[in-house]
């Protein structure tokens, strides 16, 4: 007879959602998904081998099912864990082509070392907290309106090559911080990361941290989870930018702060997955911010069960202010993308029209201040092609139907 188990990365837990009563999560590190008790008491059951005849011998004993699980139910949920990849030996079938948004990924710290930031949770206790998240809010207020769109475009583009190095290493810094907060907040909810490292996300240096355990904390605790890095960067880049006013007074190093604070926009925003999509799904007990707002538009095509008339009004809130700061990251992206271009076309007509005394008086020399000089418009074009080629795999993928991993 057939045995099966769940691979070791595997796990259900409680969601304790808005008003579901009866819902459990299963995740394995990548995925997750919104199961039934049914599915919850298999994989619980499959962490060691067993075959069908011990599963239905568990079911029956089992205080909540007290009975045989329909063979029908049962191929169903077995199917799922298998098509998924989910059990021992098995591979997903549904896994479209991957698309690469964070490249030269490395890992440079084990869980075990990580659990030294354990110091850092000082900064969630009651006092400090709270004063920090209000003093972060000010200073991410102050960055958007202070700072005109079109002029911090034009000052990132006129960086030379040092200087833009400088702008990488303290953004590079900056996310540390970042993941810090994911961290530490882990830690103080009592679970274990699984490890932290460095990468590029499109052309910018990101670190990165495994915080899949915090699928396994009450939900307050995986939102304080989510929240931590945002915290961490806002309290990272405003004691750099106030640091460098005071003493180095860097023109690269208050960049960096700066478009370190306007890129927390993609963060915050629950449309893309990143922070601010598990801050609504874990701030609202839901499993995906889009589906809600899509069943607040159309109730008739969802069920009746969902936020109540607060919680609606915040969530709507939370969508609204989002959005503005993230069309502000788009409108300084956009800037940034033009001015680019038009500098690069400058530079072919340029070249047309004097290409052969270019090339007579051409030298190494000149050719390193040409490219010292345009090094940043060069990455900005660089990360345009990027951006376009990845939204192009992301559409390809979306209209192949790949991607919804939540089962209700």
């Amino acid at each position: 007879m057939d045995t099966y188990k769940v691979k070791d990365s595997v796990r259900c837990t409680l969601f304790d959602g808005l008003d579901h009563d009866n819902s459990y999560i299963l995740f394995d590190g990548k995925r997750h998904w919104q199961v039934s008790y049914v599915l919850f008491f298999v994989v619980s059951e499959l962490s060691a081998e067993k075959n069908l005849e011990e599963l239905q011998a568990a079911a029956c004993n089992d205080p909540t099912l007290q009975e045989r699980i329909p063979d029908e139910t049962m191929q169903l949920v077995l199917e799922f864990l298998e098509n998924n990849g989910l059990l021992e030996g098995s591979e997903s079938v549904k896994q479209g082509p991957p698309v690469q948004t964070m490249w030269l990924k490395i890992r440079l710290m084990s869980g075990e070392t990580l659990k030294k930031l354990k110091i850092l949770t000082f900064f969630y206790n009651r006092f400090l907290f709270p004063v920090c998240s209000v003093t972060g809010v000010i200073w991410l207020l102050y960055i958007l309106f202070h700072y005109e769109i079109r002029e911090l475009a034009r000052s990132l583009l006129k960086l030379p090559a040092e200087q833009l190095f400088v702008v990488w290493i303290c953004l590079g810094v900056i996310t540390t911080f970042h993941e810090f907060g994911h961290i530490s907040a882990l830690i103080r909810g009592g679970g274990t990361p699984g490890g932290m490292g460095f990468g590029l996300y499109y052309i910018m240096p990101v670190a990165w941290s495994d915080v899949t355990e915090a699928w396994s904390l009450p939900r307050r605790d995986r939102l304080t989870v989510d929240y931590g890095g945002i915290y961490f960067q806002l309290i990272a880049a405003s004691l750099i930018y106030i640091l460098n006013e005071l003493t180095l007074n860097s023109e690269s190093v208050r960049i960096a702060a700066i478009v370190s604070t306007t890129t927390l926009a993609t963060n915050l925003s629950p449309v893309l997955k990143f922070d601010g999509y598990w801050i609504a799904c874990d701030g609202f007990g839901i499993t995906d911010p889009m589906r809600e707002a899509r069943r607040m538009l159309h109730p008739a095509n969802g069920d009746q069960k969902g936020m109540r008339q607060k919680q609606k009004v915040i969530f709507v809130l939370y969508l609204l202010i989002s959005s503005f700061v993230l069309v502000y990251l788009y409108l300084l992206m956009l800037r940034m993308s033009l001015a680019a271009v038009q500098i690069l076309v400058s530079d072919i007509r340029y070249f047309a029209v004097n290409s052969a005394q270019i090339m007579t008086a051409l030298s190494w020399k000149q050719v390193f201040w040409f490219l010292r000089e345009r090094a940043a418009n060069i990455i900005v074009i660089m990360f345009l092609l990027r951006l376009i080629t990845e939204t192009a795999k992301n559409f390809i993928i979306m209209k192949a139907g790949d991607g919804d991993h939540h089962i209700s």
